[in-house]
């Protein structure tokens, strides 16, 4: 496949190959090729760069994000992440089981409309402003369908990219409330 690139177009950029060293050991190698005429003779200029460490690099990416996706999606309780004016930019499917609310629809909504008191959500806004983040947070929220439920929030402020946002663990305590009371 490289030789008939290299045929064709007289060069070859950026092509992945895996190589033996003399000890036997295999590296990744990324090749640039180029045909050009030296002395009346067709020669051969190749360029090339030991990759090695930056294969591993990206392996070992994807295997942590491979991991962090499987905790995220399978975790108890519902992950969200959204701005502090209340837009939703991220959340796992138990948040979606707990509240009702699809992906599409926390794409349109916004947070404050799923607390049964708005100033409950301002009130917490203040407190994370000052403390930086909360733990087991209290608070009465709303249902897509509109019922009521007890929820525990631990949230805590965290920079992405250069922009403050919240993360937050959600827990339906409804039951929970109910034994206790």
């Amino acid at each position: 496949q490289m030789l008939q690139v290299l045929r064709e177009s007289g060069q070859v950029r950026d092509y992945e190959i895996r190589l033996k060293r003399k000890d036997g050991t295999v590296y990744h190698a990324l090749l640039n090729i180029d045909q050009i005429e030296l002395e009346g003779r067709r020669v051969f200029l190749t360029a090339m760069r030991d990759i090695t460490e930056q294969k591993r690099a990206e392996a070992a990416l994807r295997e942590s994000e491979e991991r962090y996706r499987h905790l995220y999606e399978r975790a108890p309780f519902g992950i969200g992440m959204a701005t502090l004016d209340g837009k939703i930019l991220a959340s796992n499917r138990m948040m979606e089981l707990i509240t009702g609310f699809s992906d599409e629809d926390f794409k349109v909504i916004n947070l404050a409309d799923t607390y049964v008191n708005p100033n409950d959500r301002a009130e917490l806004i203040e407190t994370l402003k000052t403390c930086g983040g909360v733990v087991d947070y209290p608070v009465l929220l709303k249902r897509k369908d509109g019922t009521e439920y007890n929820a525990s929030l631990t949230i805590a402020i965290v920079n992405i990219a250069g922009k403050n946002v919240l993360q937050t663990l959600h827990q339906d305590i409804t039951e929970r409330k109910r034994m206790e009371e």
